[in-house]
């Protein structure tokens, strides 16, 4: 595999995890009414968490990482860090402070990069 490819692999599983949010927040808010939704729901999760390992591998082993990479892993990180959490508050699963302080705690490290 040559550089430019492993930099396609890597950031093609970075968009996984972008295009992936919507789906786990239709199955999120699904799953209290059906069993099979909440299910897809954790495949869809556990695809998105080994995506994100899996996407700095790739990167490293090719010799393709970039400063871009970079931040686009972390924004597909915080969009569905986001996504997932604002799913949860919104279904009075989780208090609504809990997407708002990693939301701040992700404008801090921006600001601090």
């Amino acid at each position: 595999m040559s550089r430019r490819a492993g930099l396609l692999a890597a950031n093609s599983l970075t968009a996984a995890r972008v295009l992936l949010a919507p789906a786990f927040v239709a199955l999120a808010v699904r799953a209290q009414h059906a069993l099979l939704c909440g299910w897809l729901a954790g495949v869809i999760f556990a695809a998105v968490a080994s995506s994100d390992v899996l996407d700095g591998r790739v990167a490293r082993r090719w010799a393709s990482t970039s400063n871009a990479g970079r931040t686009f892993d972390h924004l597909a990180d915080i969009t569905f860090i986001l996504s997932a959490l604002g799913t949860y508050t919104a279904l009075g699963i989780a208090p609504w402070w809990v997407p708002a302080a990693i939301a701040g705690s992700f404008a801090f490290y921006v600001l601090d990069s």
